[in-house]
């Protein structure tokens, strides 16, 4: 497969190698390297005909023509992939933040039914202490907590854009 790929891009950049001269250099079979080279052709073309406005006129005679368009759409297509991904990621991680929200919010609203959920029988009052105890929330947690208590809908703050919903219903509101 290593030697297809390698004359591909040659071909590509008009630069002159022979597959069966490199195949022997690289110690490995030039029938199967020829072959891999007619696939990298065949998979280039199927992809312009699927994609490209002009597929059909694209064949393995001169997919060489339009190999570097079909490329970058191939390139472009996975980036895009692993960003929605990403995307997919955050809002898993906006969910677990609006959970842990909900939770604190309830807990400070009704604190016997929270302490009796975590199984203590009495609430127990914070001791004070000269060092404070670190917590795990940031920031984009208070901003939650904040949406949440002026009934911003859930779907709408998982989709992050925190400064436009504070905007609307929180330095907005008339209430």
């Amino acid at each position: 497969m290593v030697v297809a790929v390698i004359v591909f891009i040659c071909k590509l950049n008009e630069v002159e190698v022979i597959l069966k001269d490199l195949a022997s250099q690289l110690n490995v079979a030039g029938g199967t390297c020829k072959l891999r080279y007619k696939e990298i052709l065949k998979r280039l073309v199927d992809v312009a005909r699927v994609h490209m406005p002009w597929g059909n006129d694209v064949s393995v005679k001169n997919i060489m023509k339009n190999a570097p368009i079909v490329i970058q759409y191939m390139e472009m297509k996975s980036m895009c992939n692993p960003a929605k991904q990403i995307k997919t990621l955050e809002e898993v991680r906006r969910k677990e933040k609006i959970e842990a929200a909900k939770k604190r919010i309830e807990k400070i609203r009704r604190p016997s039914m929270a302490a009796n959920e975590s199984g203590d029988l009495c609430v127990r009052l914070p001791v004070c202490s000269s060092k404070r105890k670190r917590r795990d929330t940031d920031w984009e947690d208070f901003v939650i907590e904040t949406l949440l208590l002026h009934h911003v809908k859930e779907e709408e703050i998982e989709k992050g854009c925190y400064n436009t919903l504070l905007d609307l219903h929180v330095f907005n509101s008339r209430t």
